[in-house]
């Protein structure tokens, strides 16, 4: 089979052969070796042509001017209306919810501000599958209580975002990925 590849894509994998040594051929399948044995490679459809700055999950940059631009719990990928600091939260929270054997073992779990029943002032975003309402987070605190429920859960969460070209960014315009999974 010959398949078309465009000139920039070209371009791009000769950066990565060897000269006088690798094929096409190699190269591709030197990608695709290394793509299938990487657990932490992108999940099929996630961001795949932008330079991504892999961090360290349990001790992020700040987060502050940042805006996600897709995030997974558990391998599912969330909403684009969900795709938020928050959003991935709330995937967080509903998570913990159905794995707490009891209401302490939620409390547990949770270090996100909540009340029981539904609450929609100052903040708070009532989950009605959960019965609980949820005060919402700066993306710093968002990603704290995220990663709480996933390290506790053993849950893969993977999250990819931008920083804004804001002064007191911490690297702006860079995008920056958050990974972690109970294997790594």
């Amino acid at each position: 089979m010959k398949a078309d590849i465009s000139s920039e894509t070209f371009e791009r994998l000769q950066r990565l052969a060897e000269p006088l040594v690798d094929s096409l051929d190699s190269v591709i399948g030197r990608l695709l070796d290394r793509y299938e044995a990487d657990e932490s490679a992108p999940v099929k459809g996630s961001l795949t042509s932008q330079q991504r700055r892999l961090l360290n999950a349990a001790a992020p940059p700040d987060l502050k001017h940042t805006k996600v631009l897709e995030a997974f719990w558990d391998r599912q990928r969330l909403a684009p209306s969900n795709t938020t600091w928050n959003g991935l939260l709330l995937a967080a929270v509903r998570s913990a919810k159905k794995a707490a054997a009891s209401e302490s073992d939620f409390r547990m779990l949770m270090i996100a501000k909540f009340v029981n029943g539904q609450k929609e002032n100052e903040g708070y975003r009532y989950l009605e599958d959960t019965g609980i309402s949820v005060q919402g987070q700066d993306a710093n605190s968002a990603w704290k209580g995220a990663f709480f429920v996933a390290r506790a859960l053993k849950i893969r969460v993977d999250v990819s975002f931008t920083w804004r070209n804001k002064p007191d960014a911490a690297h702006p315009g860079d995008i920056g990925h958050l990974l972690w999974s109970a294997r790594e």
